[in-house]
């Protein structure tokens, strides 16, 4: 399970439940999870590598600053602006579906996504295939 929606600096409880093959239900024991403020910027890499359909993103900021995330191909030219905003400083992540900013589709190949929020810029590879 993936909780899109937590914020740095708060507490959360979550529940699990078991079901057997059979059908059978455990509930578990409420854990508690505290969320702390990244240390750093980092760019992930993309997640599947190499990615048919959509790639996930991760990305994480130590404090709310002004982010910008684009993919470019192999000539350098842009090919979409995933995110172009303020974020709040925390763990983030995109989705991009290989389309450009026309909404075509791509063809196949090698792309870059660079992140540049502030002083921190870093560039990553990633490849499409079809």
């Amino acid at each position: 399970y993936f909780d899109k929606d937590v914020k740095v600096g708060e507490y959360y409880k979550y529940k699990l439940e078991d079901i057997s093959l059979t059908g059978e239900k455990v509930l578990h024991d409420p854990i508690e999870v505290f969320v702390a403020k990244p240390e750093k910027y980092e760019l992930s890499q993309n997640y599947p590598n190499p990615f048919n359909s959509i790639t996930h993103i991760r990305y994480q900021m130590p404090e709310q600053s002004h982010v910008s995330i684009r993919v470019y191909n192999l000539l350098g030219q842009e090919v979409i602006a995933l995110a172009d905003e303020i974020k709040q400083a925390g763990y983030h992540v995109l989705i991009w579906d290989g389309l450009d900013k026309n909404g075509n589709l791509v063809g196949s190949g090698i792309y870059y996504y660079r992140i540049v929020s502030g002083s921190f810029k870093q560039t990553k590879k990633m490849v499409l295939l079809k």
